[in-house]
């Protein structure tokens, strides 16, 4: 499918299908739920996202709460965080829910293949360092690159 712009650029459903398929994957190798928080880029294209200053609702990013507990804040829940600007990032509850701590960002890349995610996560959760507190600048939101093509490549995988 192609957008209504006339080009070969993915269109949302493609995106959506991209995402959730993407999603599935990184939850099967983490154990987490894939249905519980994933959030799609809101009638747009991601290589068509401008957003103003401040405007987090229109960027694709998703939310996989897992069963797993960080050693050094068993009281917290924890989950895996994605968003198109910076990746992957590992993520404490701070209130009940609606609002969370990045204490890790993966940083290697902003679409990862889902085992880097897993290993990410599993070197983590063992008490390592395996990433970075500091959110990378991965790359903009709009920014014309491969990331919708790579990312419309997991629909396969999609359990529309």
């Amino acid at each position: 499918m192609t957008s209504d712009h006339g080009d070969r650029r993915p269109s949302h459903d493609d995106l959506a299908a991209g995402l959730r398929g993407y999603l599935q994957q990184v939850a099967d190798l983490v154990g987490a739920n894939h249905r519980a928080g994933a959030t799609e880029p809101r009638g747009r294209d991601l290589a068509d996202v401008e957003v103003a200053e401040g405007d987090a609702d229109s960027a694709a990013r998703a939310s996989l709460p897992l069963p797993q507990r960080l050693s050094w804040f068993p009281e917290r829940p924890l989950s895996l965080g994605w968003d198109e600007e910076h990746g992957w990032s590992a993520q404490l509850e701070a209130d009940h829910g609606h609002h969370s701590l990045p204490v890790s960002y993966l940083g290697v890349d902003a679409l990862p293949t889902p085992r880097v995610v897993a290993w990410f996560l599993k070197d983590l959760l063992a008490g390592g360092d395996p990433g970075s507190p500091y959110p990378p600048a991965m790359r903009d939101r709009g920014q014309r690159d491969d990331l919708a093509e790579r990312l419309v490549a997991y629909a396969t995988h999609s359990d529309r």
